[in-house]
C-alpha cells in the first residue's frame, strides 16, 4: 500500500498526463508547442484549453491568468509550455508543464529537455533524458 496522499496522485497523473501530450504533439513535426492548460474538476471532468498567441510567453501568461480565474471551480491543473533551460552552462530546449492543486501551498515545475531531430529529412525532437523538477511555484488556485 502507497503512503502517498490520493491528492498527490492525481496531480501526478495530471501533470505527467499534460507532459506526455506536449512531447506528443511536437515529436513529429517539432513546431514550438502551443501553450495549454489540462484541469480537473471535482467530477473527475477534465478540459484542454490551448492559449494561441503571437508569442509563447503571451499564451503561457494568458494561460495563468485562466487558471487563476477558475480557481473555484478546478481542484487541480496543469499548464505546458515549450521554453528554455540552462544546465551546467547548457542552454537546452524543454517542454515545461507547470502544475497545481488546492491541496499542497506549492506546484511543481517539471522541465523535460529535448533536442531537434538532425538529418535532411528528419522533422521532430527527440526528449532527453527524464523529466526533472526544476522549481516549486505557488499554487495557482490554493
Amino acid at each position: 500500500m502507497s503512503d502517498t496522499p490520493p491528492d498527490e496522485l492525481k496531480l501526478n497523473d495530471l501533470m505527467f498526463k499534460a507532459l506526455d501530450h506536449a512531447v506528443f504533439s511536437i515529436e513529429d513535426n517539432g513546431e514550438t508547442l502551443i501553450p495549454f492548460s489540462l484541469t480537473e474538476d471535482a467530477t473527475g471532468q477534465r478540459t484542454l484549453t490551448r492559449y494561441v498567441a503571437d508569442r509563447v510567453e503571451i499564451g503561457v501568461e494568458e494561460g495563468k491568468k485562466k487558471i487563476e480565474a477558475a480557481k473555484s471551480d478546478i481542484l487541480r491543473y496543469a499548464l505546458a509550455y515549450d521554453g528554455y533551460l540552462t544546465l551546467e552552462g547548457t542552454r537546452w530546449e524543454g517542454l515545461f508543464v507547470e502544475a497545481g492543486d488546492r491541496v499542497a501551498e506549492s506546484g511543481v515545475l517539471l522541465c523535460q529537455r529535448y533536442q531537434r531531430k538532425k538529418g535532411w529529412f528528419k522533422k521532430g525532437i527527440e526528449p532527453v533524458g527524464n523529466p526533472a523538477l526544476v522549481g516549486k511555484p505557488p499554487s495557482r488556485i490554493k
